[in-house]
């Protein structure tokens, strides 16, 4: 998997391979698997459309998609770059 999450502390949410070797995030205590888009129903939207339900219905993730959104409103947008150099400069 090529992506992380990052919550509302700052920590870090990064997929696993669980027991069964599928990979997953796991929020609360509760192990999410992570699917690819399938065109086998619908077009795809059908397994889609039941992840995009299971993160919709969890509290943790709306209130992370809610804080990335208003941090956007506020410009606080960085490039991978700027980061860098705020790490280095001791400001993050």
């Amino acid at each position: 998997m090529h992506f992380k999450l990052k919550d509302s502390n700052g920590n870090i949410i990064s997929p696993f391979l669980n027991e069964d070797d599928k990979p997953v995030v796991e929020l609360n205590g509760k192990e999410y698997e992570i699917l690819e888009p399938s065109y086998d129903d619908n077009n795809g939207t059908g397994a889609m459309a039941e992840l995009i339900a299971d993160f919709d219905s969890d509290p943790e993730i709306r209130q992370m998609i809610a804080e990335s959104e208003q941090a956007i409103e506020k410009g606080q947008v960085y490039t991978t770059q700027q980061v860098i150099e705020m790490i280095n400069n001791g400001e993050i």
